[in-house]
């Protein structure tokens, strides 16, 4: 009997699907992120009506690729909540294997990872060997969406802008939402990752000084000191608002870039259809 396939990239916002049918038909869909830290008694209950359309579905095989799935204890617990919704067949795996699988199939190399969160990871015979930063929104994550937003909030609190670049911020944005920045709601770092794509095309040259800094602060703080020949792929928005800013920063540091890709499930899904199809 032939199977299906649900295929996932889940990020630290969102999750990207794509549900592939015994006849190779595609369908692409998104939810929200199924990142291990939310998956809470409450979380699971609110999420598993959704899947009995899919685990009624025999012989469906579920290749879940999610952040803060690279360690044993994360992906032992997302591989039981999906069998708690019902799957039996499931393969849990991180991130940065999607990322990387999107970009370059089985070959060894470096990707990274900037979205809302940021990480750089050096792959070898289709395994995680490094990483370097992926430390998340408290004590890390240079070179996110995340982080550009930060930069421009400590900036905009301490005014340390000018007048003009006061008033795109605040129109932009909104004065109301940045009365309180002190929100302790979850979609908090959603919302402050939002102003990386707010002004990715602003011509403002102190908003567009934030976004050098974020990404040299990345390559400053994580790319291996032994770059000579070094070629880096990207996956994530923000890598794709700041392109022309990674090629300059990685060009003064002797090392080419590789493709950008905004969303990987479209290439990880025939990276799938390849090797397990």
């Amino acid at each position: 009997m032939k199977k299906s396939y649900l295929i996932a990239d889940s990020g630290g916002t969102k999750t990207d699907w794509c549900y592939v049918d015994v006849f190779g038909t595609k369908n692409y869909f998104t939810t929200a992120s199924y990142h291990p830290n939310l998956m809470s008694d409450e979380w699971i209950n609110s999420n598993k009506a959704f899947w009995n359309q899919y685990t009624l579905i025999d012989n469906l095989e579920v290749h879940f690729y999610g952040s803060g799935c690279l360690k044993e204890p994360n992906k032992s617990k997302v591989e039981f909540i999906f069998k708690t919704f019902g799957f039996k067949n499931v393969c849990i795996e991180s991130d940065i294997l999607a990322a990387a699988r999107a970009c370059f199939g089985d070959m060894d190399g470096f990707v990274g990872i900037l979205g809302t969160g940021s990480v750089l990871a050096e792959i070898e015979n289709r395994e995680v060997k490094n990483v370097y930063g992926g430390l998340g929104s408290i004590i890390g994550d240079e070179g996110s969406g995340f982080y550009f937003g930060k930069l421009l909030i400590e900036k905009y609190v301490k005014n340390e802008f000018s007048k003009v670049t006061n008033e795109e911020i605040e129109s932009v944005i909104g004065i109301e939402n940045l009365i309180d920045l002190n929100s302790s709601d979850s979609s908090f770092k959603e919302f402050v990752s939002s102003f990386s794509s707010k002004f990715s095309a602003t011509k403002n040259q102190e908003i567009k000084q934030l976004h050098r800094d974020n990404i040299s602060l990345f390559f400053d703080k994580y790319l291996p000191m032994n770059n000579s020949n070094l070629r880096i792929c990207f996956v994530g928005s923000y890598a794709q608002y700041t392109r022309k800013i990674i090629n300059d920063s990685l060009a003064k540091r002797s090392v080419n870039l590789g493709v950008i890709i905004t969303r990987p499930i479209e290439f990880l899904t025939e990276y799938s259809i390849k090797s397990i199809l």
